[in-house]
C-alpha cells in the first residue's frame, strides 16, 4: 500500500496533499494552525488548489468562524472559511489539506507511538471494512497512514449516504472523483451505491454514478423523490451488471427501459434487454399498465419484483408481467385496490416458481382468484391475503390441498373465514409458522387448538380483535412452546408512566398494538415520545379519552392532528410545555374532537386566536393556558 506508518497529523514534511473526507457536521473539525513561515492565507490556498483533490463531500451547514480550512464553493472554486457568515446556510463540501501537510515549530526528538499505530496495515484494513461510508471518511483525516489506508480501493465496493438535509448531488461526485484518480474517469471497484432517504439527491447525482460506475450491481435511492425517468434509463443503460434497483417512492419514475442510444448499441447483442434481477417500485404511483409493460419487456431475468400502493395499475398489466418474466419468485401487489381475480389468474401462469405473493388489501380478489393462485403455484411458500373480504373457507381449503409446503398465511380482516378453514390448514399445512387471523371474528378457540394440535413448528400467531378464550391461548402455549401470540389484553384501560424516560415511541406502539380497548395514557415526561409514536396511538385506540403528553418536546401539531383524525371522543388532553405545538394542532383537536371538556397548553407557545377558535368550537371545554393576551 506504500502506507508510512508512525507519521502523526502535523508532523510530516511539506508538499504532501490530500483530501478530507468527513460527511459529518461542523463540530466535528478542528481549525488547523497556519505554520509561522505562512504570511497569508493565500498561499495556502493557492497550495491546496494545486496539490489536493476535491474531499468526497464534507456535508456541513454553514457556521460563522466554524472552520479554519478553506471551503469548496459551488462552481468548484475555494473560498476561504472565513467569509462563510455571509453565505446562505445551506450544505456545503470542505476541502481540508491531507494530514500531515503542516511542521510544528518545536517537535521532540522521541516520538510515542498510540498503541492502534503498532497494528499490521491488514489489520487496520480488516476494521475499517466494518465502517459506515462517514467514519471511514473521518479516519482519513488522522494521519498519511490512516489517509492511504483510508483510500483503499477494497473498502469503497459500497458507499452509503444518508441525510434529508445532505448535498448528496455534490457529496457524490467529490467521492467518485477521488475514486477515479487510479482508474481515470470510471469507479472500477464501486458495486453498490445507497442514498435511501436523500431527498435532494436529483438527477444530476445519478448522471454521475451512471457515469463514473460501470460496474454498478446495486443502486438504492428510496425516497429520493426528485428522480426521473431520464436519470434511471441512463442509470440501466450504462451499467450493465445492475441487478438490483430499489426506486421506492420515487413518484416521478413511470417505467424503466434503455435510452434510444444504448438501444441501437446493444440490440444486436443483448436483444435490449436489462439484467435487473430485483425491482422495487413501493408508491410509484404514476406507474401504469403500458409503464409495467415497458419494464417487463426489458427486464426479463425479474426474479423479485415490490409494487407496493401502484394504485393504477390493473389486471391487465399482470398479463404482460407473466408473458415476459417468467422467473418471478416474488411479487407484492399490496393495496393495488384494481387488481382482482383476473389478475391473480394471470399470475397463476407463473407456476412453479412463485414462492411469495401479497395480494393485501386488494379488496376485489375472492376466492375464485386464490383457486387459481393455489392450482398453480404448489410450491407457494407465504401468501399475504390481509383484507381481502372475499375470501371464504372455501378459498382456504383449496389453499390448504394444493399448497401442503405453505410457510405463512395472513388472512387478516377475512371476516368469513372461520374454524372450518383453520382445521383444514392443519390437516394440509402441517409446516405453517406463521399465521395471522387479526379481526377474524368468526374464529374461536376451535379453529387455534386445531393449528396448535397439528401446526408443531408454529412460531407467531397473531389473534388480535378476535374473540378467543383465555383457555384456548394456553392450549396453543402447551402444544407450540416456542410460538409467539400476539392478542389483545381486552382488561387494560388505565395506564401511566408519567416521567419514565427510557420509554420511546417503541414502547407506545406495542401498548397501542396490544391494547386497543386503553381509554386513558399518561405519558408526561417521556421525551423519547414523537409525532410517529402518537400517530400508532392514535390509529390503534380510537377510544381513547384521555391523554398527557405534557413535557414531550418532540410532540408537534402533526401528532395532534393524527389524534384529531382518529380519536375524535377525546375529553381531556394535556399538553404542557409541549414547546413545538402550535395554534396549527389545536385547532385540529377543537375542529374534530368536540367532546373536548379539559386543554391544559400552559407553557406552550399559541396565539389567542388558537384560543378563541378552540372556545368556539368547544363550549364545554376549560382552557389551561399562561397567555395573559387571552382575556
Amino acid at each position: 500500500m506504500g502506507a508510512n506508518n508512525g507519521k502523526q497529523y502535523g508532523s510530516e514534511g511539506k508538499g504532501s496533499s490530500s483530501i478530507s473526507s468527513d460527511i459529518s457536521s461542523s463540530t466535528d473539525h478542528t481549525p488547523t494552525k497556519a505554520p509561522k513561515n505562512v504570511t497569508s492565507s493565500e498561499g495556502l490556498d493557492s497550495s491546496t488548489r494545486t496539490l489536493s483533490t476535491p474531499s468526497p463531500g464534507l456535508i456541513l451547514p454553514s457556521k460563522s468562524s466554524s472552520l479554519s480550512s478553506p471551503a469548496l464553493s459551488s462552481n468548484g472554486h475555494e473560498t476561504n472559511s472565513s467569509s462563510s457568515s455571509s453565505a446562505p446556510a445551506e450544505t456545503v463540501a470542505v476541502v481540508h489539506p491531507q494530514p500531515g501537510t503542516h511542521t510544528r515549530s518545536r517537535q521532540s526528538k522521541t516520538h510515542l507511538h498510540a498503541p492502534i499505530d503498532l497494528l499490521p496495515d491488514h489489520t487496520l484494513l480488516q476494521i475499517f471494512s466494518h465502517l459506515p461510508t462517514n467514519q471511514l471518511c473521518r479516519c482519513a483525516r488522522v494521519c498519511r497512514r490512516w489517509y492511504n489506508l483510508a483510500w483503499d480501493p477494497r473498502l469503497w465496493i459500497t458507499v452509503r449516504l444518508t441525510g434529508e438535509l445532505l448535498h448528496v448531488d455534490r457529496a457524490i461526485r467529490v467521492l467518485t472523483h477521488r475514486l477515479c484518480q487510479d482508474t481515470p474517469n470510471v469507479c472500477l471497484t464501486l458495486e453498490t451505491v445507497m442514498v435511501n432517504g436523500c431527498k435532494r439527491l436529483t438527477d444530476r447525482g445519478l448522471h454521475v454514478v451512471a457515469q463514473c460506475c460501470p460496474e454498478l450491481r446495486r443502486l438504492e435511492v428510496a425516497g429520493c423523490y426528485n428522480i426521473s425517468n431520464d436519470a434511471v434509463f441512463e442509470v440501466v443503460s450504462c451499467c450493465p451488471n445492475l441487478e438490483h434497483l430499489n426506486l421506492s417512492g420515487c413518484s416521478k419514475v413511470t417505467c424503466i427501459s434503455l435510452t434510444q442510444e444504448a438501444s441501437l448499441q446493444l440490440s444486436p447483442l443483448h436483444g435490449q434487454q436489462i439484467s435487473i434481477h430485483y425491482l422495487d417500485m413501493t408508491d410509484c404511483f404514476s406507474l401504469e399498465d403500458e409503464g409495467l409493460r415497458t419494464i417487463a419487456s426489458h427486464c426479463p431475468r425479474l426474479t423479485h419484483l415490490y409494487l407496493r400502493r401502484c394504485t393504477r395499475l390493473t389486471d391487465e398489466a399482470l398479463r404482460h408481467l407473466a408473458l415476459h418474466c417468467p422467473s418471478i419468485k416474488e411479487l407484492s401487489l399490496s393495496d393495488c385496490r384494481l387488481v382482482g381475480d383476473f389478475g391473480l389468474r394471470e399470475v397463476a401462469r407463473l407456476e412453479g416458481c412463485l414462492r411469495y405473493l401479497s395480494v393485501a388489501h386488494c379488496t376485489r380478489i375472492t376466492d375464485v382468484g386464490i383457486r387459481y393462485v393455489a392450482r398453480y403455484c404448489p410450491r407457494l411458500r407465504y401468501l399475504n391475503a390481509r383484507g381481502c373480504e372475499g375470501l371464504t373457507d372455501h378459498g382456504l381449503g383449496h389453499l390448504a390441498r394444493s399448497c401442503p409446503k405453505l410457510k405463512s398465511l395472513d388472512v387478516g380482516k377475512c371476516p368469513l373465514v372461520s374454524d372450518s378453514g383453520l382445521e383444514q390448514l392443519a390437516m394440509y399445512c402441517q409446516g405453517l409458522r406463521r399465521v395471522s387471523l387479526r379481526s377474524c371474528e368468526s374464529v374461536t378457540g376451535r379453529g387455534l387448538k386445531a393449528l396448535a394440535a397439528n401446526c408443531c413448528e408454529l412460531q407467531l400467531l397473531n389473534v388480535q380483535e378476535c374473540e378467543v378464550s383465555p383457555e384456548a391461548l394456553r392450549f396453543v402455549r402447551r402444544h407450540c412452546r416456542r410460538c409467539v401470540i400476539e392478542h389483545t389484553n381486552g382488561c387494560l384501560r388505565y395506564l401511566s408512566v408519567a416521567h419514565c424516560t427510557r420509554i420511546t415511541d417503541v414502547g407506545i406502539r406495542y401498548v397501542a398494538r396490544y391494547c386497543p380497548r386503553l381509554r386513558y395514557l399518561n405519558a408526561r415526561g417521556c421525551e423519547g415520545l414523537t409525532d410517529h409514536g402518537l400517530g400508532h396511538l392514535a390509529r390503534s385506540c380510537p377510544k381513547l379519552k384521555s391523554l398527557d403528553v405534557g413535557k414531550c418536546p418532540l410532540v408537534s401539531d402533526s401528532g395532534l392532528e393524527q389524534l384529531a383524525m382518529y380519536c375524535q371522543g377525546l375529553r381531556r388532553v394535556s399538553l404542557r410545555s409541549c414547546e413545538s405545538v402550535t395554534g396549527r394542532g389545536l385547532k385540529a383537536l377543537a375542529a374534530n374532537c368536540c367532546e373536548l371538556q379539559l386543554l391544559n397548553v400552559q407553557e406552550c407557545e399559541v396565539s389567542p386566536e388558537a384560543l378563541r377558535f378552540v372556545r368556539r368550537h368547544c363550549r364545554r371545554c376549560v382552557i389551561e393556558h399562561t397567555n395573559p393576551a387571552f382575556y
